[in-house]
């Protein structure tokens, strides 16, 4: 197998144009068992962004490791002490409607962005599989075009999808491993939890959260549980919390009953629309999509983490992705989800694949060119 390192003009005009752009966060989180969290001290509810200075994961010598975007308290994520643990935010989103380009209405037709578990494989010969070959997929982020809006699904059933493509390698969030997608990997790797493309607040990290959060948390969570003392005993894994704008108070946005959902589930991937903005869950209006935790009690016996739901909060929940359209496997899970919008080359089913993070100078572009290189 060769690898051919050479761009198209297309991408080399993208790389060009996006040298004045400002560098967006594209926010992401790391599970518990990440060796950033575990060996290092980062904080699983901590949400991180995009580095200036990409590949100096905590692996390195001199490594500064992720960088920080929002910090767990400034959206009411509990940080408590060493016997109880941490919150773990399983995925969050920005409400959808505030995409990267603009309004990102649920009657559009979006693109995915997704992360999968440590656990995932892929297909054999695709993008995911070949990251997975080279142990370094979990903190990686794919896309994949779809062929009608999570609005077009509730009416008319599944949308088609095309195989992922690896969209953003782990070392431009210094994730662990500090290594180009294309170069093995012996060691542990970080795994993403929650991932979003359109940042919390804009780029200056000491400026108060642009928009509002919503997140679900795992089960272990400080703030889950019912001997913590605390008020919100009642949350379940399956539950969608919102922290609004200016708070640090997180609110129940919708219970898991209205996606059709029991306790025992487990919601992985998140991206909501709260269409009039509000934070308030307006049933039959706010649409989300998301993927379940394998064993999840609503996934039956086919215990299908890679597959991608839609609702209205109506009460229901039916299939938008299945996830061999995505290049996953049955047993593969997808664990963090975003919706958007990215410009650059299209492809089918409206899926672009740019250079992404947009850097801040033309010294940036060289590595952020190997985003988009691909395998023949």
């Amino acid at each position: 197998m060769k690898v051919h390192l050479a761009l198209s003009a297309t991408t080399v005009a993208i790389l060009a144009s996006a040298a004045s752009a400002t560098l967006r966060y594209d926010p992401m989180s790391f599970t518990r068992t990440s060796p950033s969290v575990v060996s290092y001290g980062s904080n699983p509810a901590t949400i991180y962004g995009l580095a200036t200075d990409p590949g100096h994961g905590f692996d390195t010598v001199g490594g500064v490791g992720p960088i920080l975007h929002i910090g767990s308290t400034e959206y009411g994520a509990m940080i408590s002490n060493e016997a109880i643990g941490f919150d773990n935010v399983l995925d969050f989103s920005n409400n959808e409607i505030n995409g990267t380009n603009g309004t990102n209405a649920p009657n559009l037709v979006p693109v995915l962005y997704f992360g999968v578990s440590a656990s995932s494989t892929g297909v054999a010969g695709g993008e995911i599989h070949h990251q997975y070959l080279r142990n370094q997929h979990a903190s990686d982020r794919f896309t994949a075009g779809v062929s009608k809006s999570p609005l077009a699904a509730l009416s008319t059933g599944a949308a088609s999808a095309n195989a992922a493509k690896l969209s953003i390698n782990q070392t431009y969030y210094n994730a662990i491993p500090s290594k180009t997608q294309f170069e093995a990997n012996s060691g542990a790797q970080d795994d993403a939890d929650g991932l979003e493309v359109t940042e919390f607040k804009f780029a200056n990290p000491n400026a108060q959260r642009s928009f509002p959060i919503f997140f679900n948390m795992d089960a272990d969570s400080p703030s889950m549980l019912a001997d913590n003392n605390n008020a919100h005993q009642n949350w379940k894994t399956s539950d969608v919390l919102v922290t609004p704008v200016g708070s640090q108070d997180p609110q129940k946005y919708a219970d898991a009953s209205s996606l059709g959902l029991s306790a025992g589930d487990v919601i992985d991937g998140l991206a909501v629309y709260d269409v009039d903005n509000d934070g308030v869950m307006d049933a039959g209006s706010d649409v989300a999509v998301f993927s379940l935790r394998a064993g999840s009690p609503f996934l039956g016996s086919s215990q299908t983490g890679g597959d991608l739901y839609v609702t209205n909060f109506q009460g229901t929940s039916q299939l938008y992705v299945n996830h061999g359209d995505l290049g996953l496997t049955s047993s593969d899970e997808i664990d963090s989800l975003d919706v958007d919008f990215r410009t650059g080359t299209a492809m089918e089913y409206g899926l672009v694949v740019t250079a992404i993070p947009e850097p801040t100078t033309l010294a940036l572009l060289a590595g952020v060119g190997m985003l988009a290189l691909r395998r023949r």
